[in-house]
Parts: C-alpha cells; sequence; structure tokens
C-alpha cells in the first residue's frame, strides 16, 4: 500500500496497536495514521495531535470533522474524504448535507458561530493572504478566542501535509 515499510492493522502489535484500536473496527485506522506507523516518533506526535483535539473544550467533534472533510477535498485527500464522510453521516448528517457542504460551508449541520470558524478556515486554506484582521475580529464577536481559531486553522492546514505524504509514499 506504501512505498515505506508500515504497519498493517493486522500486522499491529504493542502500542501501534494500542493507537489502531482507538479507531471503531467498522473503520479501522485512518490510512495516513497507517502510513505514520512507518516512523513510531512521528505516529506518537500524531497521536498526542489527535488527543490534544479530541479533548478540545471549544472546538466540537463535528465541527473538527466538517474541517478535515471540506480540507481533505480542497487537496484531493481521498482517503480522508471518505473517512470523515463516515463520520459526518454517522454523527447524523444526511448524504446531501455532507455533499452540499462542500460547496457551500454556510449549509454545515452547525450552528451559526461554528459555521463562521469552518468558512474562516476554509479560507485560511484556500487564500491565506486574503484574511484580514476583520475576519478575525467578526470570529471574536462570535465569542471565539485567539488559541481556538489558530487552533481550528492548523488543524486545517494540516490535512496538507497529510495529503502530501500521501500522494508521495502510496504505491502507485
Amino acid at each position: 500500500m506504501f512505498l515505506l515499510d508500515y504497519v498493517s492493522p493486522d500486522k499491529a502489535l504493542g502500542e501501534i496497536e494500542e493507537i489502531y484500536n482507538l479507531f471503531p473496527e467498522e473503520m479501522g485506522p485512518p490510512k495516513p495514521l497507517q502510513l505514520m506507523s512507518s516512523s513510531p516518533g512521528f505516529l506518537h506526535c500524531q497521536l498526542d495531535i489527535m488527543k490534544y483535539f479530541s479533548n478540545h473544550p471549544k472546538l466540537s467533534f463535528i465541527l473538527l470533522t466538517a474541517i478535515r472533510y471540506l480540507a481533505a477535498n480542497e487537496f484531493d485527500h481521498k482517503s480522508c474524504i471518505d473517512f470523515n464522510q463516515l463520520i459526518l453521516l454517522a454523527s447524523g448528517a444526511t448524504e446531501q448535507e455532507v455533499e452540499t457542504v462542500k460547496s457551500d460551508p454556510d449549509k454545515a449541520p452547525l450552528d451559526e458561530h461554528e459555521r463562521a470558524m469552518l468558512k474562516f478556515v476554509m479560507k485560511v486554506i484556500r487564500t491565506p493572504e486574503a484574511v484580514k484582521k476583520d475576519d478575525v475580529k467578526t470570529l471574536h464577536n462570535l465569542g471565539w478566542k485567539d488559541s481556538e481559531i489558530l487552533d481550528a486553522a492548523a488543524h486545517g492546514t494540516f490535512m496538507c501535509g497529510h495529503a502530501t505524504l500521501m500522494k508521495a509514499f502510496s504505491d502507485k
């Protein structure tokens, strides 16, 4: 599956097996995470990031999933598109809502302040040079703190790295 040696779910033991088992059996560990098993140190860094976001006090699970889904679409990261789409559907979104949110984040099944954050993150990804002080002020007015704004933006931009690594190291 990859050009580098990695640990497949059926061969995982010890710490890597524990990490893989964090994901529901029907979904399995995401493919980028499997690639990262080529470097156990890097895999642990990724696990720390996942733990940070899974326990985030303000960025909801569904908002983070929507960010990953839209960012994966932006970077043509097929495995993450599919994985996050499954999560959105399992969270109660309809197939139509999931499809619509790609072209219109205003239709995301989120509340107003989360939709504003989602749209902001997509602006960061698509046109980072277009981000202005007023964009940040709008988020502040909706109750977002600077740390939350940076966390959400970073969460979306991480997808670029994952997509690039997957494209480079997938066995073609």
